[in-house]
């Protein structure tokens, strides 16, 4: 904001999360978009992720001592990751206050599903600084521990979502499920519809209709996937192509899935977004196992954005309650399979591919609905605000 030929400071934000801003992925890439790239912030970050950094701002990387990472790689593991879930973000050492005192943040942004957004208020509490949480994913998501520890780390999330100056939550559902708060906001992952693709036009009508599904095949979705992979390898009239990382094959089947063009393995940039031009139709994968139940009904999946841009129909499979199918089910933008059977999926794709008409329908309404809520400059203009409110307040 200018007044008068004067410009305002930006805001001086130290980010505390293990999801540090990269030009990477899911929250990472949201923190990146959000405080880096659009150069409305001073940032500083702090994180225990050691698998990147950016050279241009203040960086630390912070470690828990060497005894206990030393503990964590014997039969004590599991203790220990319970232990640094609930309590290791109270023990703030010296070196990382100073980093934090240094800096002097305006704010502290905290990225809430690991131990590290206690570590953020801990801090924000020394400072006497504001504390913004993201609440992105649940935090049993890809997380070790023992069952009573897993079980206890929801409450833990709702503490850290109350304790939080302002709380910015990823969909409507996980901000249900957190329940109250006088600060609370919506944050879904966002993009600039300038850049979608240009709606190509159809294929002739013997061309084989592609379905791509582009992301991480770890855990319940690389299980869904594969079993996608074996119903439709022989479809004469549908193909199915594969790309991402944490694949759930042996070496053998995963060359043998190379060779036949089903897998593209892990794609970046120009790769990726050629893959996804060259699809009729996207895949999301939510997982139907009760224990991704409360993960898959909060969080919304940033590759939505990537796949809206490219102006093609979307296939939503994933059990009712999950969020991808409740906002395709509301907006209309996407044909929602809630059968775990992977025929069901063929059955949708068969009947989408001889309706050229739904699919411009679908395609239409997944504009609408991002225009209107995943727009960068909507998105991340009202973070600002926020942030500004609460540095003034």
């Amino acid at each position: 904001m200018e007044q008068q030929g004067i410009e305002t400071p930006k805001p001086r934000v130290l980010i505390v999360t293990t999801n540090p801003p990269l030009d990477t992925s899911g929250g990472s890439l949201l923190f990146y978009r959000q405080f880096i790239l659009r150069k409305d912030y001073t940032a500083a970050v702090m994180t225990d992720n050691g698998l990147g950094k950016l050279d241009s701002i203040p960086w630390i990387k912070v470690e828990h001592p060497a005894w206990m990472q030393r503990l964590a790689r014997t039969r004590l593991s599991l203790w220990v990751h319970d232990w640094i879930h609930l309590y290791a973000g109270r023990f703030v050492r010296r070196e990382w206050v100073q980093f934090a005192r240094d800096f002097k943040p305006d704010v502290i942004v905290g990225g809430a599903e690991t131990w590290m957004m206690d570590l953020a208020l801990s801090l924000g509490r020394q400072l006497n600084v504001p504390v913004a949480g993201f609440f992105m994913d649940w935090p049993t998501y890809a997380s070790l521990g023992h069952d009573w520890c897993m079980n206890r780390l929801g409450e833990h999330f709702r503490k850290r979502y109350r304790a939080s100056d302002a709380a910015f939550s990823i969909s409507p559902e996980m901000r249900e499920v957190l329940g109250e708060h006088p600060n609370s906001h919506l944050y879904y992952p966002s993009g600039e519809w300038s850049k979608s693709a240009p709606r190509e036009p159809e294929r002739a009508g013997d061309a084989p209709f592609t379905l791509l599904f582009a992301g991480n095949l770890g855990q319940w979705y690389g299980q869904a996937v594969d079993s996608l992979i074996r119903v439709l390898q022989d479809h004469p009239g549908l193909q199915f192509r594969v790309a991402g990382n944490n694949v759930p094959w042996n070496p053998a089947r995963e060359q043998a899935l190379r060779e036949n063009g089903v897998f593209l393995g892990f794609l970046k940039n120009g790769e990726y977004r050629q893959a996804l031009a060259e699809a009729d139709a996207l895949l999301v994968v939510m997982g139907f196992d009760e224990e991704s139940r409360l993960i898959e009904s909060t969080s919304f999946k940033s590759k939505m954005v990537d796949y809206l841009l490219q102006q093609k129909p979307l296939i939503i499979w994933g059990p009712e309650y999950c969020t991808a199918v409740r906002h395709a089910r509301r907006e209309e933008f996407g044909e929602v399979v809630t059968d775990p059977d992977p025929r069901a999926v063929v059955a949708v794709l068969e009947s989408l591919k001889a309706d050229p008409d739904r699919q411009a329908r679908l395609v239409g309404n997944g504009e609408r609905f991002f225009r209107e809520n995943l727009e960068s400059g909507r998105v991340f203009g009202h973070v600002r605000r926020v942030i500004g409110e609460l540095i003034a307040s």
